[in-house]
């Protein structure tokens, strides 16, 4: 099928999804391209917001209004890869003026799921996939290049706080250019023990070095992520003028944003209880729009260096993580 063809038929099948009419799960055609490092295919062109159930790959989607360029950000999903949530959000983005690149990680990898102590695929790799994202991004004439954000959950969350994180900067083959913004939803805060790193260093769960305006949001009953270790390394950081902030939902738990886990909720296959919350689920979209918004606004400019009063903790964090992989 030529790809003008392929156009034709996604933005039939937009139309009809918008009159109510059932639109059969195929495949989006789509012309792609990779960035070195990464096996992720990327669509080129970016397609109306039309949500494909069932479908596992890297979609690329654009605002309805006007040609752009517009704002972007890269959607991160949980261990499980792309999900209703991951398109929820995606759309959620699109009618706000942003370009959504959501990220399949999984698929392009080889595995289904990646939801384990000792997962298949690292952080480190799924940062590779997230940098280079963002590289795609810069490229595409339809993208404001200097004004990106990353928006992540679970497992895609803990890559986001790495992606907010100087020294894990250092590390990203394409820099951090454009990065103005991180939004991470239920990572895993504490100690990173359980075969998460790649190269096994072992940090805290949130980097002492966050240099990119991070939100983090947290549901009080998560029994998967645990709210109080992000509680207690967002305030051990923050106290130290680094730029990230916290908003916790007392009676949310893991997965709060997830919609087929329904109002009653129930245990998903690794044993924890999820249930979806649409008031944490609306304020929470309140939060990031107003977020990115203000942390967007402006061209990209390197984030100031923290005023230090005394020796900083995080000193040194650097060489001992270089000091863990020799």
């Amino acid at each position: 099928m030529a790809w003008s063809t392929a156009i034709g038929v996604l933005m039939l099948a937009s139309a009809l999804a918008g009159l109510g009419t059932f639109v059969p799960t195929v495949p989006v055609l789509a012309q792609t391209t990779t960035i070195p490092g990464s096996p992720i295919k990327f669509p080129t062109e970016a397609a109306l917001f039309l949500r494909w159930s069932n479908m596992k790959q890297t979609f690329l989607f654009r605002p309805a209004q006007g040609d752009g360029p517009f704002p972007a950000v890269v959607v991160l999903p949980p261990c499980g890869g792309m999900g209703l949530n991951s398109f929820d959000w995606a759309e959620r983005l699109t009618k706000e003026g942003y370009v959504a690149l959501l990220v399949e990680s999984n698929t392009a990898r080889g595995i289904t799921r990646n939801c384990s102590n000792q997962p298949a695929i690292k952080l480190d790799q799924q940062m590779v996939d997230a940098a280079a994202a963002l590289e795609h991004l810069r490229r595409l004439t339809i993208v404001m290049g200097d004004r990106l954000a990353v928006l992540g959950f679970s497992f895609g969350g803990m890559v986001a706080l790495r992606m907010a994180s100087a020294t894990y900067q250092k590390d990203m083959a394409f820099g951090p250019r454009g990065l103005k913004a991180v939004a991470s939803f239920y990572p895993w805060c504490d100690r990173n023990g359980r075969g998460y790193d790649s190269r096994d260093i072992v940090t805290d769960g949130i980097p002492p070095d966050i240099v990119t305006p991070t939100m983090l949001f947290a549901g009080g009953k998560d029994d998967e992520s645990l709210p109080q270790p992000c509680i207690e390394n967002v305030e051990r950081v923050r106290s130290r003028g680094r730029p990230i902030s916290l908003k916790l939902y007392p009676n949310a738990t893991h997965g709060f944003d997830m919609r087929n886990y329904g109002l009653e909720g129930r245990r998903n296959p690794q044993g924890y209880f999820y249930r979806y919350d649409p008031d944490a689920t609306a304020d929470s979209w309140r939060e990031v729009n107003a977020f990115f918004a203000r942390e967007l606004a402006t061209p990209y400019a390197p984030p100031p260096a923290p005023t230090r009063t005394g020796p900083q903790p995080e000193e040194g964090y650097a060489e001992e993580r270089n000091r863990l992989l020799r």
